[in-house]
């Protein structure tokens, strides 16, 4: 394993792309951070030419490792790959070398999600389980949640308690949930 001292050294991957540019696949934080230092010539690895699919998968695999990547992130890409790319959820899972049930929740998490939820998880605030849990939701709803679970301290079984009665609940009774939602899930 790497300390970040040692991997803050490391050049960025980059392929090439059809208008003659390169594209950053692995090395992003390393990239901002060289340019707010004001460096105007980069250390770069140039990997191999390809399409754009195998550059995402080839983003995911280099951050994959140690895990330098995030639900959020992965959910962006698989996004990318179904809009951007025309591929199925089948087509991208195979080219993934993932299950079609992984492909079908990053995809939930990239269009469901409330924006404060969608930034919960891209900074490790929730994990991917329960934002795939408040998929099911509509943004308010999803807001009022992590508000509730965030100022009641929930553990993450008791979030998705809260979550599944939650979505049950007839509105006087929501209301009451994000009150007290203390009350439903140490019962």
């Amino acid at each position: 394993q790497r300390g970040a001292e040692e991997t803050s050294q490391l050049p960025i991957r980059v392929v090439p792309i059809e208008d003659g540019s390169y594209e950053v696949i692995d090395g992003f934080k390393r990239l901002q951070g060289w340019r707010e230092q004001g460096w105007t010539l980069i250390p770069v690895v140039v990997e191999p030419p390809g399409d754009s699919v195998e550059h995402k998968r080839m983003l995911l695999l280099a951050n994959s490792p140690p895990r330098t990547i995030t639900a959020a992130d992965e959910a962006r890409v698989v996004c990318s790959l179904a809009s951007d790319e025309g591929l199925s959820r089948a087509a991208i899972a195979r080219r993934l070398g993932r299950k079609p049930q992984w492909v079908a929740r990053r995809v939930d998490l990239g269009t469901h999600l409330s924006a404060l939820a969608e930034d919960k998880l891209a900074q490790g605030a929730i994990g991917p389980t329960l934002a795939h849990a408040l998929c099911a939701l509509a943004a308010k709803d999803q807001d009022a949640l992590l508000a509730a679970i965030e100022g009641a301290g929930l553990s993450l079984r008791e979030a998705l308690t809260l979550i599944c009665a939650y979505r049950v609940a007839d509105e006087p009774d929501r209301r009451q949930l994000l009150r007290a939602p203390l009350g439903v899930v140490r019962q």
